[in-house]
């Protein structure tokens, strides 16, 4: 049996190679599971957090809550502006993001209202604009509470309703 060195360009060689394929499966890893909304990323598995969605005569309407503090921190990381529609006293912000079906792109140009109703039956309309790469809303659910969220768009002239139950934890 012989016994071959391999030279300092060999090493390098292989040392490349295993850089350029832990990169290759860190990043499969990163977008396996994620869902694409204003060309961004957002990880689904993040604190465990399903995003629900609902799809309405060709568009997906899909919600996802977040706690204020990861989404300031989130859209930072991103370099997206917050919109003024996300009070930064609330504790949570609810996200909508709306997908043409056909083309598979993130809608922004939407008239979109979010009704929020209470756990008392009291209930909030709001009209929120684009931010950066969602519609959303700043509000603080009370822990164990369930309250449920309608979504109302107009996009190219038809109106659409997706109606969402979130379960503060």
């Amino acid at each position: 049996m012989s016994v071959r060195t391999v030279n300092h360009a060999g090493w390098a060689a292989i040392v490349l190679l295993v850089l350029f394929a832990g990169t290759a499966f860190a990043q499969h890893g990163h977008n396996h599971g994620s869902m694409q909304h204003g060309g961004m990323s957002h990880d689904m598995s993040m604190m465990n957090r399903p995003v629900q969605s609902e799809t309405v005569n060709g568009v997906k309407i899909a919600l996802d809550v977040m706690d204020m503090g990861m989404h300031m921190h989130m859209q930072g990381m991103k370099n997206n502006p917050v919109h003024s529609s996300f009070d930064q006293k609330q504790s949570h912000a609810i996200m909508i993001m709306l997908e043409d079906t056909a083309s598979r792109k993130a809608i922004k140009d939407a008239a979109v209202t979010i009704t929020l109703t209470y756990p008392d039956g009291k209930k909030e309309t709001s009209r929120v604009a684009w931010s950066s790469d969602h519609y959303g809303l700043g509000f603080s659910p009370v822990k164990g509470a369930v309250y449920g969220i309608r979504v109302d768009t107009e996009w190219k002239g038809a109106k659409r309703e997706a109606a969402f139950r979130y379960e503060a934890k």
